[in-house]
């Protein structure tokens, strides 16, 4: 499936998710004097902002995101796994990510109600569907583990092959 999802990638993201990838490319050109590079199949900008996001094949990523993209155990490289699998997600939905991904995704993470509620009550922010589905793309096509996905998944261990879960985040019963 990996390969026929990226043989696919960039046909599709740029017919049926031309809407979200030319508003990535405005977001993109606003700010070409930021720092870029390919991630994957990707574009990918460190912004100004302390959110990350991803717009069709254009991610932006938080520029306070600590480590370096190579490092699988780094927070950029684990936030940028997670903002890919919304790429793909983008490339799916075509014109429909932005309702049903978009829109919701940012709703949890910029309503002030949703942050407190999820700080209040111990909520993972990738409890969110748009979240989870996120994270599950990105570590089914990159093989890397996504930020967020042991809070979400504290078996993960057992869903990722051992050589690709970096050793800091197996668990200590995982039976060797």
């Amino acid at each position: 499936m990996k390969k026929i999802l990226e043989f696919f990638y960039y046909p599709l993201q740029w017919t049926w998710g031309i809407i979200q990838n030319l508003v990535g490319l405005v977001i993109f050109a606003v700010h070409a004097k930021k720092p870029h590079f390919r991630y994957e199949k990707s574009i990918a900008t460190v912004w100004d902002r302390e959110e990350s996001m991803s717009m069709g094949m254009f991610i932006f990523l938080a520029y306070n995101l600590k480590g370096d993209i190579e490092d699988e155990e780094s927070i950029i490289s684990q936030v940028a796994v997670h903002e890919y699998g919304h790429t793909f997600q983008s490339m799916l939905l075509g014109p429909f990510y932005l309702p049903v991904i978009s829109a919701p995704s940012g709703i949890w993470c910029m309503i002030p109600a949703f942050q407190k509620m999820r700080k209040e009550k111990g909520i993972s922010y990738y409890r969110m569907y748009t979240e989870r589905w996120a994270n599950f793309m990105g570590i089914r096509i990159t093989k890397r583990v996504p930020h967020g996905y042991r809070e979400t998944h504290p078996d993960f261990v057992k869903e990722v092959k051992k050589e690709n879960v970096p050793e800091r985040l197996r668990s200590s019963d995982e039976g060797d």
